[in-house]
């Protein structure tokens, strides 16, 4: 093979790679005091680990997997999704 044909190959064999590495590793995390909430996004999902007191005064410990279209919304929208 030539080096033109070698380079292709590499660039077609890293390239999905690196588009499936930033659609789902989650590489941002997010952290909200008010609602109790820590978050580890990226483009397909969003984890939030809720960590907080229900309406009913009911402690509230869990992990839930939001994903897309529902990881693109605000902590509030992801609650009453939850609950």
């Amino acid at each position: 093979m030539d080096k033109k044909k070698k380079i292709r190959r590499i660039i077609a064999i890293v390239t999905p790679i690196v588009l499936l590495f930033f659609i789902f590793v989650p590489i941002f995390k997010t952290v909200n005091e008010y609602y109790g909430a820590t978050a580890y996004s990226c483009i397909a999902y969003t984890i939030v680990k809720w960590d907080r007191t229900d309406g009913e005064g009911d402690k509230v410990n869990s992990t839930v997997v939001y994903w897309f279209p529902e990881n693109t919304k605000r902590f509030e929208e992801l609650w009453r999704i939850r609950h």
